[in-house]
């Protein structure tokens, strides 16, 4: 899957990597893209013994592990970035935990998913902040690198992949093209675009809405549940949300200096 999903989403996007503006660039993007592809090979072996919930929740630690490595690197400790990340993993936590199983060895090695799309995200930022028109070769050099590592792990691991089985189903092939056309290459390209405008750690709390929307779309298409449990997730990813978007002057930490800076 993984395989057939990146070789279409970088071979739709290889055109665009001769249009970046410096070979500096292309050579960050290969870092990013690696980084990324590291979180990706993570999350396939993981998912070999843990399950999708606890997957996605581990997931979602990006936002945690971003903020410490922001934090690290600019030597400033940020208390609202904090506390939405803190409300961020607990909100997945409730969307996903339920029932979950025991502590098996694939939920430690989906710790590479906070850990490489983490720094996929800060890399990203430092790319997109100084090079804002690069999106698209950027773009097509991170699913050229994840198309790559997708190809060599399972070269490694199994063998010659036989993509004949998905070719000669339907339903498989329409997968294949949905996922790697828009919910890949399309949307890694708004994701470049989306960072000339925000931060690494805004993004990564505004990723940690994905199970909500997952949620809402399998109530929607499946008739699947959304109990109570499920409402306070949501409740509290929105709210990390708007914590970490909020002025910080609005935040409650703040309003007694506000007050003081206000008195005659």
């Amino acid at each position: 899957y993984a395989v057939s999903r990146f070789s279409v989403a970088a071979g739709l996007m290889a055109p665009w990597i001769g249009t970046a503006s410096s070979p500096k660039v292309l050579k960050q993007a290969m870092e990013c893209g690696a980084w990324v592809a590291f979180g990706y090979i993570g999350q396939a072996v993981g998912l070999m013994t843990t399950t999708a919930s606890k997957s996605c929740f581990i997931c979602s630690l990006n936002v945690v592990f971003v903020a410490m490595i922001v934090g690290i690197t600019k030597r400033k400790f940020d208390p609202q970035t904090l506390a939405a990340a803190v409300l961020a993993v607990a909100g997945v936590g409730f969307l996903e935990l339920a029932g979950s199983q025991q502590f098996v060895i694939g939920d430690l090695i989906s710790l590479a998913q906070p850990i490489g799309f983490g720094m996929g995200y800060i890399r990203l930022e430092e790319i997109m902040e100084k090079n804002p028109k690069d999106a698209l070769p950027v773009t097509a050099v991170k699913l050229g690198m994840v198309a790559l590592a997708s190809w060599a792990y399972y070269i490694l691991t199994t063998g010659t992949p036989d993509l004949e089985p998905v070719l000669a189903s339907s339903a498989a092939l329409t997968g294949i093209l949905y996922t790697g056309l828009v919910t890949t290459a399309l949307a890694l390209v708004v994701e470049s675009v989306a960072f000339r405008f925000i931060d690494a750690t805004s993004a990564s709390v505004i990723f940690t809405t994905e199970p909500l929307w997952a949620a809402i779309f399998a109530i929607w298409l499946i008739n699947e549940p959304f109990s109570a449990v499920d409402a306070v997730g949501g409740a509290l990813v929105i709210g990390a949300n708007v914590i970490k978007e909020m002025p910080e002057e609005s935040l409650p930490w703040n309003w007694k200096s506000e007050e003081k800076s206000t008195d005659p």
